[in-house]
């Protein structure tokens, strides 16, 4: 946003003030906000993954546990509301003429997504790892590489789990 005097505000830098500032991260709706302490951001991003990777190893899990049951509920109920957050996530992204009460809700949960961008911040962790690449392209970098990870860890996983297997001995019935 450009004050008065045709200077950028504090925060934002470059042409029509569209970009942020060095320690300033893009959040939502095109704004800057000051980032994080650096190491209590680490902490926090450290925190996230081992909290997804905990809850994505529990779903598989207990996906893998349902299917000896023959009435399983807890897998399905999981399935069930991860298909319902990718479907608000993507129906909010779609610029369509939503009744009103749709758009009170995905106003509201949008404030809620938007906390965890005032917790921690992907864009300053980039920019101090690396301030000479800009943070648009290692993000572009990473999403591209994400096809790859998410075939080769999986299944260096599996085949560890494989190996162990069959050097214990144990026979799985998968």
């Amino acid at each position: 946003e450009k004050g008065s005097t045709g200077h950028c505000e504090e925060g934002y830098t470059g042409n029509v003030c569209a970009n942020c500032e060095s320690d300033w991260s893009l959040t939502s709706a095109y704004t800057c906000s000051k980032c994080p302490d650096p190491v209590l951001n680490v902490f926090r991003l450290i925190g996230i993954f081992v909290f997804a990777f905990v809850l994505l190893a529990s779903m598989i899990k207990s996906t893998l546990e349902g299917s000896k049951k023959k009435k399983a509920s807890t897998s399905v109920y999981l399935k069930i509301f991860t298909n319902y957050l990718q479907i608000l996530v993507l129906t909010a992204s779609f610029e369509f003429n939503w009744p009103k009460e749709v758009k009170e809700m995905h106003k509201t949960q949008g404030q809620i997504a938007s906390v965890s961008e005032q917790l921690f911040s992907v864009d300053c962790f980039l920019n101090a790892q690396n301030g000479n690449m800009r943070v648009y392209y290692q993000k572009l970098i990473m999403m591209a590489m994400l096809p790859l990870i998410l075939v080769v860890v999986p299944g260096a996983m599996w085949g560890g789990y494989y190996l162990i297997k069959k050097a214990s001995g144990v026979r799985d019935k998968f």
